[in-house]
């Protein structure tokens, strides 16, 4: 499998053993490295999903953190 990025059109090669586990648990402990750091500096952080409706997402978030007001 080809993995292309958007931006730069830099191309990669992977197997599909590694985009199916590999690539996936890279991104969880990315993401978990992000949040950690994020709450450790005193601020929100809230996983923003790109394939909903921005609109959706923002009223979520904001639900959220009218709660914790």
């Amino acid at each position: 499998m080809t993995l292309i990025d958007m931006e730069t059109d830099e191309a990669l090669e992977v197997t599909p053993d590694y985009a199916q586990h590999d690539y996936r648990q890279k991104m969880d402990a990315h993401i978990k490295q992000l949040s950690d750091r994020v709450k450790a500096a005193g601020m929100e952080y809230y996983l923003l999903v790109t394939d909903r409706p921005l609109d959706g997402a923002l009223r979520e978030f904001l639900t959220l953190r009218q709660g914790r007001l």
